[in-house]
């Protein structure tokens, strides 16, 4: 792997054992002394989170499995973890962070249904000029973080090695529209909150305003 980026060893920390690269956005490190068990070379992703006790009822109500030290894994493939870190803060800047999970076509149904999470993107299929189509639903975690679900069948077929090379001016234009989604998307977040608190604000100027004109009853006996 490192081959393929030769700059990795100017991005190397050894207090931490990571390294850090393209433009910071992608930070891992090898585990000393292990072997992969599988084909599977990536052991995990960790992700960084503000409130723990709501990404762990968010993550489990996904799907995947609690194990200790706040470590998920999914049912019947031990090959890969996740692994939530607490911070006090996330700072994007701008990037959107996203995470993409392949799975049974069925179940990217199931998810969008029955997590109770935000949707960014309901289930939609995505075609692809002379390749499989793709069935994908974008869910919003607890942080905000881009959850991808995507249609396992169609995923395996794109992820072949062809042979292309990356058309990045297309990359770039793709970006570009997304940091715009995701721009309109926070703000129309932020505009449905404010109108939710002040509807609970009017309310309860209402529910006192009635409270307050009610005339006492005084009970009397014949």
């Amino acid at each position: 792997m490192l081959a393929a980026f030769p700059e990795a060893k100017d991005c190397f920390d050894k207090q931490s054992g990571t390294y850090t690269m393209i433009n910071d956005d992608i930070v891992f490190r090898f585990e000393k002394n292990t072997q992969a068990p599988s084909n599977q070379l990536v052991k995990g992703v960790c992700l960084n989170v503000t409130d723990m006790k709501l990404s762990t009822r968010y993550w489990t109500k996904l799907g995947l499995q609690p194990q200790k030290g706040n470590v998920f894994t999914f049912k019947d493939y031990p090959f890969f973890e996740l692994s939530l870190r607490q911070v006090k803060e996330i700072d994007r800047a701008d990037a959107f962070g996203r995470l993409a999970i392949a799975c049974a076509e069925v179940d990217v149904e199931n998810v969008f249904k029955n997590s109770g999470s935000e949707a960014i993107n309901a289930p939609v299929t995505l075609p692809t000029d002379g390749k499989a189509d793709v069935v994908v639903t974008i869910l919003a975690s607890p942080d905000s973080q881009e959850i991808c679900f995507v249609g396992d069948t169609g995923f395996k077929d794109l992820s072949k090695e062809t042979g292309e090379k990356v058309d990045w001016e297309r990359y770039d234009k793709l970006n570009t529209k997304q940091k715009a989604y995701m721009a309109r998307f926070k703000k129309g977040k932020k505009r449905r909150s404010q109108k939710r608190r002040s509807r609970k604000r009017r309310s309860q100027k209402e529910h006192r305003r009635k409270k307050v004109g009610r005339p006492s009853m005084v009970a009397s006996q014949a």
